[in-house]
């Protein structure tokens, strides 16, 4: 099986666990197949599966794993401006103010950079939820 094909098992089981409440065991086989990915140095597969678990941990209220999970995929995804945002998300919900607002400046910086639609409507959310970001 390709690694590909086997992060693409995971998000599905993971997610399948999730559904039936299992979160536990839904983080537990990810937080596996994220250190495969890490010593593989396979950058897509942690950045796709952080990601799920960071959704995962939301959807169980725990914003501190969802930080953690976010936080793991940085170095994989830096000038990932939907990473960036989502990590500034978190934070800001946690009330770290401060540090949500400097991923925030860099979900917001590369977004400018890059200049594609996309890019605009996470630039315009980014303004609505941290105005002088902009400036």
């Amino acid at each position: 099986m390709t690694d590909l094909n086997e992060c693409k098992r995971v998000v599905r089981e993971s997610s399948d666990l999730s559904t039936k409440g299992e979160d536990g065991k839904a983080l537990e086989l990810l937080d596996h197949s994220i250190e495969d990915a890490v010593l593989k140095n396979d950058a897509l597969r942690v950045r796709i599966l952080s990601r799920h678990a960071a959704v995962i941990s939301e959807h169980i209220g725990d914003l501190g794993s969802a930080a953690r999970y976010l936080e793991r995929s940085l170095p994989y995804s830096s000038e990932d401006p939907l990473t960036l945002y989502g990590l500034a998300d978190v934070l800001s919900r946690q009330g770290k103010s401060d540090l949500a607002k400097q991923y925030a400046k860099q979900s917001y910086n590369f977004c400018v950079r890059r200049g594609s639609v996309e890019d605009q409507q996470l630039i315009d959310a980014i303004k609505r939820r941290w105005p002088d970001i902009a400036n």
